[in-house]
């Protein structure tokens, strides 16, 4: 068994596996590069992000909360609304 790699022309890895024959030239179609390879796990599932994950995705950026704050005025009120939003939309509890 032999293990290949099919590339495109501008050498990003398309998939990869094994075959049983020695024929890797023939897991390319036109205009792919296959070429005998090492074995390559395949990647882990994907996971859901966590509440948390969520929740600290969804705020603005630390840079400009700072900002907001050191401007002030509507800079800071919107920002404000921004983080309540986020609050409500992902409760600690």
């Amino acid at each position: 068994m032999k293990h290949f790699i099919v590339k495109d022309r501008y050498g990003k890895v398309l998939r990869y596996g094994s075959c049983t024959d020695d024929h890797v030239e023939a897991q390319a179609q036109s205009g792919e590069v296959a070429e005998e390879g090492e074995y390559i796990p395949a990647p882990p599932p994907a996971q859901e992000p966590t509440y948390a994950e969520l929740r600290y995705a969804a705020y603005p950026r630390i840079e400009d909360q700072i900002g907001a704050i050191m401007k002030g005025g509507a800079d800071l009120e919107a920002m404000r609304a921004q983080v309540l939003d986020v609050k409500k939309l992902y409760p600690k509890d």
